[in-house]
């Protein structure tokens, strides 16, 4: 039996505090492609915590899994989430309009979509522009 999903819970080292939780997830082991989400209590944000732990979970994907196609989607209004994508060199690939509710005030909002590809991948798929090829590469 395939696993379905990864879940991880985060605490401060220091103090030993829950601080949120990541994980992997919407799994085709065909592909294979995972999604990764994250989620952190607000009285932590800001720190980098978050970006450490998306950063292990990608490696994760990558290097334990073999993923080759790893995602990360996120309200386009939350420019905090948007930053971990942005700093670890996912490509942004999408936007979807208007295709979620907010479950805080009911309104309609944009997903960003955002990709990056297993390192061995030596260009991306034919639809990305070249211009956009160098976002696609993780270094450590």
């Amino acid at each position: 039996m395939q696993k379905k999903a990864f879940h991880f819970h985060l605490f401060e080292q220091r103090s030993g505090t829950f601080v949120g939780s990541c994980g992997l997830h919407h799994i085709n082991w065909d592909v294979p492609r995972m999604e990764m989400g994250y989620w952190i209590d607000s009285r932590f944000a800001g720190k980098g915590y978050m970006t450490e732990a998306a950063k292990a979970l990608m490696s994760y994907a990558f290097y334990t899994h073999y993923t080759h196609r790893l995602e990360i989607r996120c309200d386009r209004s939350n420019n905090k989430s948007r930053a971990i994508p942005e700093k670890l060199g996912f490509m942004l690939e999408a936007t979807l309009l208007e295709n979620e509710r907010s479950p805080h005030t009911g309104e309609l909002m944009d997903t960003c979509i955002y990709t990056a590809f297993h390192p061995s991948v030596s260009r991306p798929p034919e639809s990305i522009s070249e211009k956009q090829n160098s976002a696609l590469h993780y270094s450590n």
